[in-house]
């Protein structure tokens, strides 16, 4: 694995749409798949440092950057960008 080899941290992302599709069938989320994505999104957004590139926004957490720091860690690079060189 890169975060072991290469002491490199990859992203990860999460998402939420309206509608969803299997094939010809729509699909949409319930309301219990809504209030865990927004549990989900306010704890990141309180325990992250968010980073604007071009058009997107990533949340980089705080335990994160200490491990790169810390730790000689790097995440692994977005369009050649070093995230961390942002903060």
């Amino acid at each position: 694995m890169i975060e072991k080899r290469d002491k490199k941290i990859g992203q990860g992302f999460l998402s939420s749409h309206s509608i969803y599709y299997s094939g010809k069938e729509k699909f949409y989320p319930n309301e219990f798949d809504k209030k865990l994505y927004r549990t989900f999104s306010s704890y990141i957004k309180k325990n992250s440092t968010p980073v604007k590139l071009q058009k997107r926004t990533y949340w980089i957490g705080h335990n994160t950057i200490k491990v790169c720091t810390d730790n000689g860690y790097s995440l692994v690079e977005i369009g050649e960008q070093n995230l961390l060189h942002l903060l």
